[in-house]
């Protein structure tokens, strides 16, 4: 699997526990670690996404928001909402 990849895909997992606990990324990015093992690069590319999805989420929400229809961003799966915040970063901000 690429590293980029592995990257995004650490980053739904963690973007995910973010929706039902109040700390800080970086808090859950350490404990993330813990208890996952992989490279530099991949962790790094995970601390950027993690960390440029917290800083523009509400840019990022909006712009979701305003291509969605009929659907509120606080009302669409965990999942999909996070691969969608993913998206928009690397898009707008990468």
């Amino acid at each position: 699997m690429g590293k980029r990849r592995k990257a995004r895909e650490n980053a739904v997992q963690i973007l995910f526990q973010l929706e039902f606990d109040n700390s800080k990324p970086e808090e859950t990015l350490k404990q993330y670690w813990i208890k996952q093992r992989s490279n530099t690069e991949t962790k790094e590319f995970t601390k950027q996404l993690i960390n440029g999805i917290a800083a523009h989420q509400e840019e990022i929400d909006r712009t979701i928001q305003a291509g969605s229809e009929n659907w509120r961003v606080s009302r669409m799966p965990l999942v999909d909402r996070n691969i969608l915040r993913m998206a928009v970063f690397e898009l707008f901000y990468e």
